[in-house]
């Protein structure tokens, strides 16, 4: 996919034995280039919305703060920040939920103590390791996420 992305709406950089090689698109490159319809076709499916999505609100959030690149606009959105509120923020994209935003900061955002969890992982966590959340635990995540409404909607 990330190769679907890059040949169809990146810059080309260079051709090595035949092998072409592009960018990966940026958001003003993929809101622009991009359409749903063409995503669609490229077999990204019910995601071709979310991304396009994604790359327009991203391009405006970067001028609405006055910040020209992807990276230095995620920057900007780490520095000093707690992983809480900039796991919120990547949730405020939508088709954003909890999984793909710890799946961004964990590689994206280089935030190495993060741990993406999806049904899948629960349920081996339930199953091999007796590992769940009690009620209490539940009590005082709602407590914590009270004043983060995104995280509190999508994760509790």
């Amino acid at each position: 996919m990330c190769n679907s992305l890059s040949s169809n709406f990146g810059n080309l950089i260079t051709t090595i034995d035949g092998v072409t090689y592009h960018s990966f698109p940026t958001s003003e490159e993929l809101a622009s280039r991009g359409t749903e319809t063409s995503l669609r076709e490229l077999g990204f499916g019910y995601r071709a919305k979310y991304i396009i999505e994604t790359a327009k609100k991203l391009k405006k959030d970067k001028a609405d703060s006055n910040i020209a690149g992807d990276t230095e606009y995620f920057q900007h959105i780490c520095k000093d920040a707690q992983y809480e509120d900039v796991r919120e923020h990547l949730m405020s994209y939508n088709g954003v939920g909890p999984k793909v935003a710890d799946c961004v900061c964990l590689m994206g955002l280089h935030m190495d103590g993060i741990v993406p969890v999806d049904v899948h992982v629960s349920r081996i966590a339930k199953r091999d390791y007796q590992i769940s959340a009690n009620k209490n635990h539940i009590r005082e995540l709602r407590a914590k996420y009270n004043d983060l409404p995104i995280t509190r909607k999508k994760s509790i």
